[in-house]
């Protein structure tokens, strides 16, 4: 179980270097637990919070959602990113996922979600 929502943990979203940072947004947390209880199977983390330095070491943009632990790149087994994204999609033309601000593809099976309110509105580049 899961310290942040159901599901999810903080561990869950920490920098991947070990640096302890994790500034996971409680939205962002409940927001993926939305998705993953529509979903019916597991969602997982693969890059959550970053520190600066690790963001640069990876090339994320200097206003990275994941330096104020606002996005994170998830995935499902058994589905690429396209189905994922679409997924998501789906649920929020439906009225779900309010906090949702922007989705993209993040590699072949990551799903890139954001909850940023300041910097982006619902942009789904699928």
């Amino acid at each position: 179980m899961g310290d942040l929502t159901k599901n999810f943990s903080r561990k869950e979203f920490e920098c991947p270097d070990k640096c302890g940072f994790d500034n996971v947004k409680m939205r962002l947390a409940y927001l993926l637990q939305e998705i993953r209880d529509e979903l019916g199977a597991g969602l997982m983390v693969e890059s959550g919070c970053r520190c600066e330095e690790h963001n640069r070491e990876v090339g994320g943009v200097d206003d990275s959602g994941h330096l104020t632990g606002e996005a994170a790149d998830v995935y499902t087994d058994g589905m690429d990113s396209g189905a994922l994204g679409n997924f998501i999609r789906d649920m929020h033309r439906r009225g779900k996922l309010r906090d949702l601000t922007y989705c993209y593809r993040a590699g072949r099976n990551t799903v890139h979600v954001g909850v940023d309110r300041k910097k982006r509105r619902a942009i789904f580049a699928l």
